[in-house]
Parts: C-alpha cells; structure tokens; sequence
C-alpha cells in the first residue's frame, strides 16, 4: 500500500511467487478510510509502507480475513498493534538501512547550516554567495534516538568536529561512549 515510489518489487520477486499468490500493488494513497476499506477488506495479508496510511481498529476491523501485516522498517506507529494482537494476525517489519536517513539527515543540517535554499536561488539569479554559513566544528549537536539512524547520524557529527549529546529510551552508555 501507497507504494509511491515503486520499491515494493525491491523486498520480494512477486514474478517468483505470482502462480501461488495474486499482488496488488496500490502505488496512490486512498482517499479516506472508506476507500482503503473497500479496496482491502477481502485480502488476507497487508504489506504496507510506513507510516503512510492508518492502520486503525475499523480498518482492521473491516479486513475479515487479514493475517499477516508486514511494515517497512522495524516500528510503524500507524498499526493498532493492540487490535492486532486482539485478531491474533502476525505483524513484522523489513530490516532497514540506517545510512539514507542519516544521509539525508545531513543534507538537511548542511542545508540550514550553509543556506543551500538560498545560495541555489541566488545563483540561479547570477549571484555568487550572498551569506556566509555557520561551521560545524565544535558545535553541540543534539540527538533524540541513539539507534542505527541515531549512531549513524552521531558518527558523522563527530566527524565534522561536533560534539555530540544524545537521549534515548533505551540509551546504553558503553555504546554513547563508543560514538563519543
């Protein structure tokens, strides 16, 4: 479900499995939760993409014969897991990738930090940078999660001189002062 980006085919060769299974790849979100309910009460497994459509109680509800959920990624907070649990369906997530999230991470913090918007905008316009930018060297940077994304994203501070401070849930001090 809401497969936008087409990278369903990437986790499983349905051409492999199409003589025991049918697919149905939904790429546009539904429009409401009528919509969904219509187009997925008759399925028996949902593979869904994270965090882009609720699964809530009355979509699951109205799903008789559901048995399996699976997620990309690990956490997918748009699951009532509790109805889940209730209906006794199955529900896994994909192992993920840390590195495009932290990657992108800190596009955007080199973005902020050295005006990107603004500098591109400006040289579209035939101007040659108008604002100077910040250093990362030496300044705090602050992570909430210090999981794979979180470490990833701490590795590279540290590796622009950053000093970092993190919090987690489950914040493990050996691993903190293994990323310093």
């Amino acid at each position: 479900m809401d497969d936008y980006q087409n990278i369903f085919r990437e986790f499983i060769d349905i051409d492999k499995h199409k003589d025991k299974y049918d697919f149905k790849i939904f790429n546009q979100p539904f429009a409401n939760k009528d919509e969904a309910l219509a187009a997925l009460k008759e399925f028996e497994v949902l593979f869904v993409m994270r965090e882009r459509t609720l699964i809530s109680k009355s979509l699951i509800s109205g799903i008789k014969n559901l048995k399996y959920i699976m997620t990309s990624g690990m956490r997918n907070k748009a699951i009532d897991l509790e109805e889940t649990k209730k209906r006794n369906i199955i529900v896994c997530g994909t192992d993920i990738n840390p590195n495009p999230a932290a990657e992108i991470t800190w596009a955007l913090i080199l973005g902020l930090m050295r005006n990107m918007k603004q500098e591109i905008d400006n040289m579209f316009q035939g101007y040659w940078q108008t604002t100077v930018g910040f250093e990362l060297k030496g300044k705090i940077l602050g992570l909430i999660g210090l999981g794979k994304i979180g470490s990833q994203v701490a590795k590279i501070g540290k590796a622009f001189g950053m000093q970092v401070v993190a919090w987690s849930e489950n914040l493990n001090l050996s691993h903190a002062n293994e990323l310093g």
